[in-house]
């Protein structure tokens, strides 16, 4: 922090869209990429009543128009329970799971004139495999530049993408046609970590995101995103919230993230819960 790094890792909040917001010229996406240091790391404060709250105000400019959006920003976290803490797992498991509510709210100087949503971003440690349930069949949009086989493929009912942290893309996968869930698996020797993310996903909302040479693309809600090392070797796991639209003063959602750890056989069948049955972690249904 003290070298004004954005990479700290973690799981962060930003507000989309990218290209509007961070990106100076979609022609020279690189080259004119800037993240505002009032969406990260911001100014957060607690509320001193109400534990797990935090609050900011937020001005971004949005680069193509130069038109501002002030927000006020407003997010609770709180631990969340195992969802299969019914199941009778061993104890060579453990779990860690939190919400987060998100609410962006107009502020009275706001002039109404910019749509965004809130992006939630974890960022993952390299070397494994982001899994998309039921998204086999679904559109699938390159941001960067196009992977193949090698990275993304389907494998029974889902879509799954390599994460090593060795060659750039960005992939989006449409609303309405996944679970609204992410999943990312790691495993090293006898030991595994499985990353579940689950939001609500509205095929009939808006989602923003735009790859820079597709000025009318929408409607990819969940991105995985593999660094080429320029930045650190690392993956992220990408969603969207619900778009504030011109003509709406607030909108409110919820991210939820769980994460087991532990024996890697033990790991596995934490993730057929999700995966399917016959989920194997090399990749095979």
């Amino acid at each position: 922090m003290a070298d004004h790094e954005w990479n700290l890792g973690g799981e962060r909040l930003w507000v989309a869209p990218e290209i509007r917001f961070m990106i100076h010229d979609r022609r020279n996406f690189d080259g004119s990429y800037e993240l505002p240091i009032a969406m990260d790391p911001g100014d957060w404060s607690s509320d001193p009543d109400e534990p797990g709250r935090y609050r900011q105000a937020l001005e971004l400019v949005a680069r193509d128009t130069q038109e501002v959006v002030r927000l006020d920003v407003i997010q609770r976290l709180a631990p969340a329970a195992d969802p299969l803490r019914r199941k009778g797992r061993s104890n060579a498991v453990r779990h860690l799971g939190w919400t987060r509510e998100v609410r962006l709210r107009r502020t009275t100087s706001d002039p109404e004139l910019v749509a965004c949503q809130a992006w939630v971003v974890t960022q993952l440690q390299a070397g494994g495999v982001a899994w998309v349930p039921g998204a086999a069949g679904a559109r699938v949009t390159d941001y960067f530049e196009p992977i193949d086989g090698s990275y993304l493929g389907a494998v029974g009912a889902h879509l799954s993408l390599k994460a090593d942290g060795e060659r750039r893309y960005k992939v989006g996968v449409i609303s309405g046609e996944h679970r609204g869930q992410l999943l990312y698996w790691n495993e090293r020797d006898d030991r595994a970590v499985l990353y579940l993310r689950r939001f609500l996903d509205i095929a009939s909302g808006r989602y923003l995101e735009q790859p820079p040479e597709l000025l009318d693309h929408e409607g990819d809600s969940v991105f995985v995103y593999n660094d080429d090392g320029k930045h650190g070797h690392f993956g992220e796991l990408e969603v969207l919230g619900r778009t504030l639209e011109p003509n709406l003063r607030t909108v409110t959602d919820l991210f939820e993230m769980h994460v087991w750890w532990g024996v890697k056989d033990e790991v596995v069948e934490v993730a057929r819960e999700w995966l399917g049955a016959d989920w194997d972690p090399e990749g095979e249904a």
